[in-house]
């Protein structure tokens, strides 16, 4: 149901704004963007795309992180308004950048008025982006995925718009083979290492106070090399979507301002700016993500309680420091290692002009690896929760 939504609000137009025929995407900026819904090529309803809801949720989620170090602690009903307003407030700016690359009907615009039409025009578009959030959060409390399902179609009708576009074009330049081959060979490392980073987890054996039998020495607690896997990427993408958008709107009402005006201008991933700051990004949310999801004085503080403690380190306060390291030293790692594998082909699609849409497949293909995994462990999470139910139904 909210994949049918999500492909009707797509091609429900905007009213009283001029459709062009769409153009392909050259823009390596509007591909990333594609991603998360982003699509001011096609003026349609659901316009803002997934962008306004996932940055306003990454920021309140880093609210919340610093707001009290026990997050428990922190109100959820507070938390959902801070959510709702960064969404509202997002809508509304990138409403306002979207609306400058939009042309309307001359004669709607003298029988109404300049400023009503873009008024009617904004509040389509924040409606769209309400609409969308809906069907999110419903597929979160009733399917599986929550947005997963949208960005799943965006990137399947990225690619098939990439591969459309090439097949058409029947390219024989050995320059464009050069870029393919390395396309497919970036394409199959990070589905690889994705799959190995995502799997992989360091194993600590825990001494338990009330077992004493063969099964003692089988009691450990994991931490993950990826806490989060890849999944942060289309988060990331939508946050850097808002920056550039936040950027062009303090340009238009700054228009003097040098320092604005470099941003806006350079902050797009075919400038070796924007992708410093990109790359910076990932990493940086890529870290604080993975210590955020996973909270080593909650597990030190729980061992603690039940009696039990970590091989060769002491209980509480030496094994929260000892879990705050190992947290900390594969969250730096592991978001090294994916910084590297996103941004490496986005910087080496620089040098083949015109095939930057092609380099951006990695990424995709990063992020369809991830979103399979989650759902598959959702899935696996659901099935064992439903099993255990019924058994103690039955007893």
């Amino acid at each position: 149901m909210v994949t049918l939504i999500y492909i009707l609000g797509k091609n429900v137009p905007l009213m009283f704004v001029v459709f062009n025929n769409k153009a392909p995407m050259a823009s390596l900026t509007q591909m990333m963007e594609y991603i998360v819904g982003n699509d001011p090529q096609i003026p349609s309803l659901f316009i803002l795309g997934l962008s306004p809801w996932m940055s306003a949720m990454i920021l309140t989620r880093v609210i919340s992180f610093f707001m009290d170090k026990e997050a428990n602690k922190v109100s959820p009903y507070r938390m959902r308004v801070i959510q709702v307003v960064l969404t509202l407030a997002f809508s509304i700016v990138l409403a306002i950048v979207r609306l400058q690359n939009l042309s309307v009907r001359g004669a709607v615009v003298n029988q109404y008025g300049f400023l009503n039409v873009q008024l009617m025009i904004m509040a389509e578009m924040i409606a769209g982006a309400c609409l969308i959030v809906w069907c999110v959060e419903k597929n979160s409390k009733y399917g599986i995925g929550g947005p997963s399902a949208i960005i799943v179609i965006n990137i399947l009708t990225n690619m098939a718009g990439i591969v459309r576009k090439y097949i058409t074009a029947k390219h024989t330049d050995p320059f464009f083979l050069m870029a393919l081959i390395l396309c497919v060979a970036y394409i199959v490392l990070t589905v690889i290492l994705s799959i190995i980073m995502y799997e992989s987890e360091r194993r600590m054996t825990v001494f338990k106070a009330m077992i004493h039998n063969e099964y003692a020495d089988t009691n450990y607690i994991e931490i993950k090399f990826s806490p989060l896997g890849t999944l942060p990427a289309m988060y990331i993408i939508a946050l850097y979507s808002l920056l550039g958008a936040l950027f062009s709107f303090l340009h238009a009402l700054f228009p003097f301002a040098r320092p604005i005006a470099y941003i806006a201008t350079h902050l797009n991933l075919e400038e070796v700016f924007g992708l410093v700051v990109y790359a910076l990004m990932f990493f940086f949310l890529s870290v604080l993500f993975s210590m955020m999801f996973v909270d080593p004085k909650e597990i030190a503080e729980d061992l603690q309680k039940a009696g039990d403690c970590i091989e060769g380190i002491m209980p509480g306060q030496e094994t929260s420091s000892f879990l705050h390291f190992i947290v900390a030293y594969y969250a730096v790692l592991s978001s090294a290692l994916t910084t590297l594998i996103v941004v490496l082909p986005l910087i080496v699609g620089l040098s083949f002009k015109g095939m930057n849409d092609l380099f951006s497949m990695p990424l995709s293909f990063l992020i369809l690896v991830s979103i399979v995994l989650n759902i598959k462990e959702e899935y696996q999470t659901r099935a064992l929760g439903k099993r255990y139910e019924q058994e103690l139904l039955e007893v």
